[in-house]
């Protein structure tokens, strides 16, 4: 057992380094052949001698390596579109058949270390009967798995199996990200009738935008999904092509429940700006409310200032109560009619 432990401890440390490292051979991070649910790996040395009947291939390359946008250009034997597909610098997710082979671009959640999931990792790959050649600029954990299976011998049935395998591995990877979003868009539902600060409306924006980024790239890879199981590509059968389907329905669930998030998000930060906003009205009318009350009694003191016989009202004798007098009559009747009014 601790045999096995070790052993299984060593191979995750090698598909870590290997998927981590540029120094392969023509930035080659990883190559397999298989057949029979076995595997071993190759390199673009045997693929050169690889024949159909030897079993299946997988390549997977870096292209951020010069020498494997080379190899890929010149040696490869893709087309054009192919070859312009995986090494294309930005991708918008996309499934396109050619004679019987499918060419794909697709998003995965990006998983490194102090990187937002918005920011999608994208891998580029191309797929007949026979072999698969994916590409990548950042390392992509559905493909590490894969090639963590492959490096212990294990490989899948077919390519259209492998399929699978790509596509549901990426669909998955989309639930702990939504399940974050919701849990968020719940506490902030949950604190917005006790707190509407400004703290709390740059959350609901900010989760708002990641609902918008996601969904940027979500939305046309569940029609680059189901564009996979509607091609009629001869190698994949029927059974996968219902494999696939499920996989791009719980897609489409995926961005359903994204797009419910962002619906929910955008009540919210409605319910908080009419909150903002009503405090305002309040504290408006509060202001107009006194500067109503005081407007009569400036008009008042400015009336006993005026001089007659020589002097303001104000200094004669009886000026000072009347004055005082004047203002509390003044007032009362200001608080009557706004009172009546319905203003107070």
């Amino acid at each position: 057992m601790l045999g096995a432990e070790s052993h299984s401890g060593t191979t995750s440390q090698a598909i870590n380094q290997e998927f981590s490292s540029d120094a392969r051979p023509y930035g080659l991070v990883c190559g397999y052949i298989f057949k029979e649910g076995q595997a071993k790996a190759i390199t673009l040395e045997d693929y050169a001698r690889w024949q159909a009947g030897d079993g299946l291939i997988w390549l997977h390359f870096d292209i951020r390596n010069a020498r494997a946008r080379q190899w890929l250009s010149e040696h490869s034997g893709l087309s054009e579109t192919a070859v312009h597909t995986l090494l294309s610098e930005e991708t918008r997710p996309h499934v396109w058949r050619e004679d019987d082979s499918l060419i794909m671009a697709l998003r995965s959640i990006n998983f490194h270390p102090n990187a937002e999931p918005e920011d999608m990792v994208a891998v580029r790959a191309y797929a007949d009967k026979h072999k698969m050649i994916t590409a990548r600029r950042r390392s992509l954990t559905s493909l590490r798995d894969l090639a963590g299976s492959m490096a212990d011998g294990v490989g899948p049935a077919s390519i259209a199996h492998m399929l699978i395998h790509l596509t549901g591995s990426l669909t998955m990877q989309l639930v702990s990200a939504i399940d974050s979003l919701e849990d968020k868009m719940d506490a902030l539902e949950a604190g917005v009738l006790d707190d509407f600060r400004q703290q709390r409306r740059v959350h609901v924006m900010e989760l708002r935008r990641k609902c918008i980024l996601l969904r940027r790239y979500l939305a046309p890879q569940r029609e680059a999904l189901a564009r996979i199981y509607i091609e009629p590509i001869s190698w994949i059968d029927e059974r996968v092509r219902m494999q696939q389907r499920h996989i791009a329905d719980q897609l489409v669930r995926y961005v359903e429940s994204l797009d419910a998030v962002k619906d929910r998000a955008a009540v919210v930060q409605e319910e908080l700006a009419s909150r903002v906003a009503d405090q305002l009205n309040t504290r408006m009318y509060i202001l107009s409310v006194v500067a109503a009350l005081f407007l009569p009694l400036g008009f008042i003191l400015s009336v006993f200032q005026l001089k007659v016989l020589g002097k303001p009202l104000v200094e004669y004798p009886l000026g000072l109560p009347a004055l005082v007098l004047a203002i509390i009559i003044a007032v009362s009747a200001q608080v009557i009619i706004f009172k009546r009014k319905g203003w107070l």
